[in-house]
């Protein structure tokens, strides 16, 4: 479920949206009600990767006394 963000094309007041893959209907202006908006480019969120085995630590360990193939 994204997070979007949207601004008014009447009275310019910006506000986000959390839309479901069902949800097909135009957006209304919180404000002013009007359908007349558009969708602004945003930055995405933090993405946290958790677990063993990501680029950070290195891929996944091998003990210490392991052959390379």
């Amino acid at each position: 479920m994204p997070l979007r963000e949207y601004r008014c094309c009447q009275c310019g007041a910006e506000f986000e949206r959390l839309e479901f893959r069902h949800d097909h209907a135009a957006p209304t202006c919180r404000d002013c009600g009007s359908r007349n908006v558009e969708r602004m480019v945003s930055a995405p969120g933090r993405i946290v990767f958790k677990g063993d085995g990501w680029a950070k630590d290195g891929y996944a360990k091998k003990p210490s006394g392991a052959k390379r193939t």
